[in-house]
């Protein structure tokens, strides 16, 4: 799964489908509602094959997250929680 930020201030995610035919990548979705600064990177941490964590520092400096649970009764992103001043 990859993470961008693009010329809006929202946070997009895209995913690759190994059960696509011949496999491929699909996307680009907003990750909820979530907003980051101008010039922000997306870090994104893997836990397990099924659950992504992504970082963003949102567009007032503070420090963000969201979470994919593929597993979870109804697989969604949930989020944003703030986690740094």
């Amino acid at each position: 799964m990859g993470c961008t930020i693009r010329s809006d201030p929202a946070i997009y995610t895209a995913a690759w489908d190994g059960n696509a035919a011949n496999g491929q990548w699909r996307g680009w979705w907003k990750i909820l509602d979530g907003v980051a600064a101008p010039g922000s990177g997306v870090a994104a941490v893997s836990r397990d094959t099924n659950k992504l964590d992504v970082f963003v520092a949102g567009t007032g400096g503070a420090l963000w997250t969201a979470a994919w649970h593929a597993n979870a009764a109804a697989p969604q992103w949930r989020g944003w929680w703030r986690i740094a001043p």
